[in-house]
């Protein structure tokens, strides 16, 4: 919103782009004549311009929480921090206005780390701590009854925060190989292999029988 707070709440809003943080506000006009009914009549329409004419209580706002906004399913109801309830003290130079509110948007990456989705996890309404707005001494020698006007801006914040875990890679564990081959897998190794040995103990056995014949 922008300009002044009394036009239609509706209007002369700025769009919110997602993770871009921003601050907007309006101006209201104080008369040190009007004090009194100003306190109540302007602590409404400021509540007014920060939530479109929503109260809370009466109707609560809601979100889409990974922007599928046509899945009604899946919307999440705000949650309103700090909200000015009470009555505003108002004396003959002063009241007291909320005169800031911020949105807070809590969001956290998803999925995979190559394509991680934004997934927004909450939105908050938090409103500023009540302040004095005091009337400034105006008018000639500051005498009362001066309708001479003071401007007091009112502003609205939008803010994205990450509440992401820190991403932690997984890594399998390595496969097993259980190998069973058959008995005879190796068969024309291990065959060749023990019918050598048993040929040249054979052939050794019948040399020494030779030798032995040889020498008688």
């Amino acid at each position: 919103m922008n300009g002044d707070c009394m036009t239609d709440a509706s209007s002369d809003r700025i769009s919110v782009v997602f993770g871009v943080n921003m601050r907007t506000g309006c101006n209201i006009r104080v008369s040190a004549s009007n004090i009194t009914s100003f306190c109540a009549m302007m602590h409404q329409a400021i509540i007014n311009a920060f939530e479109f004419d929503s109260i809370p209580e009466l109707t609560p706002s809601i979100y889409a929480p990974q922007g599928y906004v046509d899945n009604n399913r899946m919307w999440v109801s705000m949650a309103t921090l700090m909200f000015p309830r009470q009555t505003p003290l108002a004396t003959s130079s002063s009241c007291q206005l909320p005169l800031g509110m911020e949105i807070q948007i809590l969001f956290a990456n998803i999925g995979a780390l190559v394509n991680p989705q934004a997934k927004i996890i909450g939105v908050s309404f938090v409103y500023d701590t009540l302040r004095t707005v005091q009337i400034r001494c105006t008018g000639p020698s500051c005498q009362s009854g001066s309708d001479l006007n003071q401007t007091v801006e009112i502003t609205q914040s939008v803010a994205f925060i990450d509440v992401s875990k820190p991403a932690v890679g997984f890594q399998g564990e390595p496969p097993i190989f259980l190998a069973k081959v058959p008995y005879d897998f190796f068969y024309p190794f291990i065959s060749g292999a023990v019918s050598s040995t048993m040929s040249i103990t054979l052939l050794q056995l019948l040399l020494m029988v030779s030798l032995t014949f040889i020498a008688v």
